[in-house]
């Protein structure tokens, strides 16, 4: 983020939300706050992940539930990625992973159930990678990339928990 840190922060106005810390004027910011003009104790952005030139987190606003944000350090840069659970369901995204210019992560929907998807930031280019079809899950945990692969554990419904991998298409 051209040197500036982002990071949490609470000081009780706000609630927990992120902030920017720019070394060459040596001052933090609110970076932006998701829930303004209504008062809410805090989005509590969580798993912040760097990558490419975006950061990746998880937040909560009272709009979308839980849900994928992404920052390129600037307040008109942050956005919400995509309401994967339309409303205030939560997706809970979790196990935010990086490779090249994306972003890998488990969410739950009421069609899919809890899977693998990707994503470079945007709602057009964020794809759910279904390992089980339906709405039962393959519950994907221990998303680890190597040699640009994204490696993982997930039960197809047929095999078991077995070790898949992917290069972030829904055909690999």
């Amino acid at each position: 983020f051209q040197g500036k840190l982002v990071f949490t922060y609470d000081e009780y106005v706000h609630g927990e939300e992120l902030w920017v810390w720019d070394p060459i004027t040596d001052k933090a910011k609110l970076l932006a706050d998701l829930n303004a003009p209504r008062f809410n104790p805090s989005t509590s952005p969580q798993q912040l992940t760097p990558c490419g030139i975006l950061l990746f987190f998880v937040c909560e606003d009272l709009d979308h539930g839980q849900e994928l944000w992404a920052t390129d350090g600037t307040e008109t840069g942050t956005h919400l990625v995509l309401d994967l659970n339309a409303g205030l369901l939560d997706s809970a995204p979790m196990n935010l992973t990086t490779a090249k210019s994306r972003v890998y992560f488990t969410a739950v929907t009421a069609q899919t159930g809890r899977e693998l998807w990707c994503s470079n930031g945007s709602a057009e280019g964020t794809t759910l990678l279904d390992i089980r079809k339906g709405a039962d899950s393959s519950f994907p945990e221990n998303l680890t990339i190597c040699r640009d692969l994204l490696y993982f554990i997930a039960d197809d419904g047929v095999h078991g928990r077995e070790i898949w991998a992917s290069a972030g298409t829904p055909e690999s």
